[in-house]
C-alpha cells in the first residue's frame, strides 16, 4: 500500500497501479493507521480494484513504435524520441523507458491535452447554456468520466480525451446538468436532454467505447 498525501485534497480516493500496487490519495494528516483501517472497511472494493487492474494489465498494449493510441476518437502511432514527450497533432512522442515510465508519460501528455480541450470547450458550453460553473478541472478518475461538486466545481476524466468529440460534450453536458439538479432524478434527465438530446445514444456509445477500448493505464 502506498498512502499519498495531499495538502489541497479534500476526499480519499482508492486506486491501483498498473503493476497492482494500491494507492491511497488522502487529505495532508490521513495517517498510515487510517488507512490500513480504510482498507479493512472497504475490502471488496480493493478486491474489485485488484481485479480490473489484471483485466487492463492482459489488455494492455505494447507501447511499442508504431502502436496506435486515441485522441478525440481517432488514431494517432506511437513514436520513440530522446527527449520529447509531446503529441503533436500526427503522432504521440516519449523517450525510451520503462512500462511503467512511458504510461507516466503518457498520462502528462493526456493531461495536457485535456486542460488545452475539455476545460474551455466545458467552459464554452456552460456559457452557451447560461450555467454558471465555478470552475473545471481534470484527474485521473478511471470509474467516472465526470463529476460535479456542490459547490459548482466540473471535474473530469483525462481518459476522457480518448473519446470521440461528440462524447467528450456529452459528459460535459451530464456535468453542467448537475448543476441545475444535483441527483438523477427525472428532472434531471429532463434537463439533460435539454442540453444533449441525444444522450441516450451517447450514453449507449460511452459504454460500448469503454468495453471496446479498455485503457491501459491505472484501474
Amino acid at each position: 500500500m502506498k498512502l499519498i498525501l495531499s495538502p489541497r485534497r479534500r476526499r480519499i480516493s482508492l486506486r491501483v497501479t498498473p503493476e497492482g500496487e494500491i494507492e491511497i490519495l488522502a487529505p495532508a494528516g490521513f495517517t498510515e493507521e487510517e488507512a490500513q483501517a480504510l482498507l479493512l472497511r472497504h475490502s471488496r472494493l480493493v478486491d474489485r480494484l485488484k481485479q480490473r487492474a489484471e483485466v487492463l494489465k492482459r489488455k494492455r498494449p505494447v507501447l511499442e513504435e508504431g502502436v496506435p493510441l486515441l485522441c478525440l476518437g481517432r488514431e494517432y502511432p506511437l513514436f520513440t524520441s530522446r527527449r520529447l514527450v509531446q503529441f503533436d497533432g500526427e503522432r504521440f512522442m516519449i523517450p525510451p523507458g520503462s512500462g511503467a515510465e512511458r504510461l507516466g508519460m503518457l498520462e502528462k501528455i493526456y493531461r495536457s491535452l485535456a486542460v488545452k480541450f475539455i476545460v474551455p470547450r466545458a467552459a464554452a458550453l456552460a456559457e452557451k447554456f447560461g450555467i454558471s460553473i465555478a470552475g473545471v478541472r481534470i484527474n485521473g478518475a478511471v470509474t467516472r468520466w465526470g463529476s460535479c461538486s456542490a459547490q459548482g466545481n466540473l471535474n473530469f476524466s483525462w481518459h476522457l480525451m480518448r473519446c470521440p468529440e461528440e462524447l467528450v460534450d456529452s459528459v460535459i453536458c451530464h456535468e453542467l446538468a448537475h448543476r441545475i439538479e444535483l441527483n438523477h432524478s427525472p428532472a434531471f434527465y429532463r434537463q439533460l436532454s435539454r442540453l444533449d438530446p441525444l444522450y441516450a445514444e451517447h450514453r449507449t456509445a460511452l459504454r460500448r467505447f469503454t468495453r471496446t477500448h479498455p485503457w491501459f493505464g491505472q484501474a
